[in-house]
């Protein structure tokens, strides 16, 4: 985009509209006066200063909201602030000030996705004010909505204006927008109902009743197994009943229960490491192109070696340790979680960086704000799988070489013939995954509510 001949002023407490179509080079202006892109020439003073920095200087809004969807309202207000690195306390008293002031206090503590598209405008907009109240540019802010709340929200951004007596650049492609006079100072009465979620009580019955259907086909598939071996006469040292795999099941709950703690404790360790492992290479493949080529292939390449080639070596260099247990579930399980959370990274949404880079935001302070929250969903994706990997890698790591553990217990019952008691093993090794699983699941809800209270808003 070139632009050429223009020679704008906006003097202290002036509102002045930019009026043009669409494709002119109105958003282009803005992100140059917003230090979002830089000129090729000419000249652009702020408050007299001329110099080529001007991020910081300005308060502004594209035309979407961009509101941060892991953040509360009051959290979204104070954004500027924080990346001012202004104390937290002191920045968040402010923001709840100005959203008091007005009218939006109630809502300090929603999320953005339960507000109205009009609201999610006033909270984008008083994010800018806090910011920089001194100097606002506005990127047509109310183009998307209906005509109705687009002049509602006109009306309380001139509530704003004389309040705070700001200079203000406003974009528009409507010239009815663009030249309107509104008599100031009119109240806003308008009301704005937040639709309220399902109670939780019934939204857990919902989750609930989902896994009917599973749970139906493991019971019918279970039964079917029972009667074939009842009815062919199936031995038992090729295949057991169900009923036989609980009875051995409990009778030997002792020694079974001592080897999966060994098991269980090799899994936890290898996830632990996996997650460090996976989250420092995803964001080593963000931090520029050049460590994603150099890096990304590699990864692949890891993934093709033969993991028992791999855990026998690791028991020649290590020795009959927990340590090559632990490296092999790492092994199993870093992969998913470096791909998604890097994926995640990526996707990243361009106006949102554009955003923080007007506000002069530091790379490390939008991987903070922005990059990493807006990559967990994909992160507890990836770690999901990872969940399901890693039992089995500890199991593996056991049966190259161990002392303890359910992969040692399965050995040794099947070199006895003891297929019932590989079976038991079985059953506890697919119970620990789906446990794992589910735990990953609900630290996921506790961690991420905003990302579900939207899904179930959907």
């Amino acid at each position: 985009m070139v632009l050429a001949s223009i020679d704008l002023a906006v003097a202290e407490g002036e509102f002045v509209s930019l009026i043009g179509p669409s494709g002119c080079g109105k958003s282009t202006l803005f992100n140059i006066i917003a230090g979002v892109q830089q000129l090729t020439s000419g000249t652009i003073a702020i408050d007299g200063d001329a110099g080529t920095e001007r991020a910081g200087k300005s308060g502004y809004m594209p035309q979407q909201p961009l509101l941060l969807p892991w953040r509360t309202v009051e959290e979204n207000v104070m954004l500027g602030l924080d990346v001012r690195r202004v104390p937290r306390k002191k920045a968040s008293y402010a923001a709840y000030e100005l959203l008091k002031r007005f009218g939006l206090a109630e809502f300090a503590r929603h999320y953005p996705a339960t507000l109205s598209g009009g609201m999610r405008q006033r909270v984008a907009l008083l994010r800018t004010v806090l910011f920089n109240r001194s100097f606002l540019l506005l990127d047509e802010p109310f183009g998307a909505l209906d005509a109705l709340t687009r002049l509602s929200c006109q009306m309380w951004l001139l509530d704003l204006w004389h309040e705070f007596h700001s200079s203000v650049l406003f974009i528009t492609h409507d010239v009815r927008t663009g030249a309107s006079r509104f008599t100031p100072g009119g109240a806003i009465g308008t009301r704005v109902n937040v639709p309220l979620a399902e109670g939780a009580k019934h939204m857990k019955l919902r989750r609930l009743a989902s896994y009917g259907p599973a749970f139906v086909l493991a019971i019918t598939l279970l039964a079917l197994w029972e009667l074939c071996v009842r009815a062919t006469q199936v031995s038992p040292l090729i295949l057991p009943a169900p009923t036989a795999i609980i009875q051995a099941l409990v009778n030997n709950w002792g020694v079974i229960y001592d080897n999966t703690v060994q098991t269980l404790l090799e899994t936890v360790l290898g996830m632990g490491a996996a997650i460090l492992l996976g989250l420092l290479l995803a964001i080593l493949l963000d931090t520029s192109s050049w460590m994603r080529r150099a890096i990304y292939p590699w990864l692949v390449v890891s993934q093709t070696i033969p993991i028992i080639t791999l855990a026998l070596l690791l028991l020649l260099w290590l020795g009959y340790t927990i340590i090559p247990k632990i490296i092999v579930v790492t092994l199993y399980c870093f992969f998913p979680i470096a791909i998604a959370c890097a994926d995640g990274l990526a996707s990243a949404e361009p106006d949102l960086l554009n955003l923080l880079r007007s506000m002069r935001a530091s790379r490390w302070q939008t991987l903070w704000l922005v990059r990493l929250p807006g990559a967990m969903p994909a992160f507890f994706s990836g770690l999901r799988i990872a969940a399901t990997y890693s039992v089995t890698g500890a199991i593996f790591g056991e049966y190259v070489g161990g002392s303890k553990g359910l992969g040692i217990y399965m050995e040794n019952a099947t070199n006895s013939f003891a297929i019932v008691l590989v079976f038991a093993a079985i059953l506890v090794t697919a119970v620990l995954s789906i446990m794992l699983f589910g735990l990953v699941s609900i630290i996921e809800r506790l961690a991420l509510p905003w990302y579900h209270g939207a899904a179930a808003r959907k």
